[in-house]
C-alpha cells in the first residue's frame, strides 16, 4: 500500500468542492488497485474511507468508499491470526478487541449470536466476586462463596464452566 497517497486524499476531502471530490474519486480508484498489507497503514485508509462515508460530497465517492471497506473486511477475514493480533483495537473488523462494557451492553451483545463475548478476568479493583454474591444466593451457596477467595475458583465450584462464565455472570 503506497502511504504516500493518504495524506492526499485527506487533503482534498478538506477542501469541500467539486474539484476535490473529483480528485478523491480518482485517488481512490487508483487506491483500489494497491494490494492490502497488514498495518499502520491499513488502519489510516480504513479512518480516511469512514470519513468519506460521513462528508463525502456525493453519492459515488460514498460508493466508492463503501467497496473499499468492504475490500478491507474481505482481507481481513482471511487474515491470519498473527496478522489480526497485529491489529488488537483498532476496531477494523474481524481484529481482536478487549475492552469493557456495562452489564446493559453484555446482556445485549450475548443475544447476538454471531458476537463472540469472553470474560477474561475479574477487574482486580472491584469487590469480589464472594462480596456480591453474598446478596444474592442461597445460604448453602453463600457459604461456598464467603469460603473461597478466588473468583475463579468460586465459579468452579459452583459449577459454572469456564465457557460459560460471562453468561452466568449476567444472569
Amino acid at each position: 500500500m503506497k502511504k504516500s497517497i493518504i495524506p492526499q486524499i485527506r487533503e482534498r476531502l478538506a477542501a469541500f468542492d467539486a474539484q476535490s471530490a473529483t480528485d478523491c474519486k480518482a485517488l481512490l480508484k487508483e487506491a483500489a488497485k494497491w494490494k492490502l498489507k497488514v498495518g499502520d497503514e491499513l488502519m489510516e485508509y480504513a479512518d480516511v474511507l469512514l470519513f468519506v462515508l460521513a462528508y463525502a460530497p456525493n453519492g459515488g465517492l460514498v460508493q466508492q468508499a463503501e467497496k473499499e471497506l468492504k475490500r478491507i473486511t474481505n482481507f481481513l477475514k482471511k487474515a491470519t491470526v498473527r496478522e489480526k493480533q497485529k491489529l488488537e483495537n483498532s476496531g477494523l473488523p474481524f481484529t481482536p478487541i478487549t475492552t469493557r462494557f456495562s452489564h446493559e451492553c453484555c446482556e445485549w451483545l450475548q443475544a447476538h449470536h454471531e458476537v463472540n463475548l469472553e470474560m477474561h478476568h475479574f477487574d482486580e479493583a472491584s469487590k469480589s466476586l464472594s462480596e456480591i454474591l453474598k446478596f444474592t444466593l442461597p445460604p448453602f451457596e453463600r457459604d461456598l462463596a464467603v469460603v473461597d477467595p478466588s473468583d475463579e475458583d468460586l465459579l468452579l465450584e459452583l459449577g459454572i464452566q469456564p465457557k460459560n462464565k460471562l453468561s452466568s455472570t449476567l444472569q
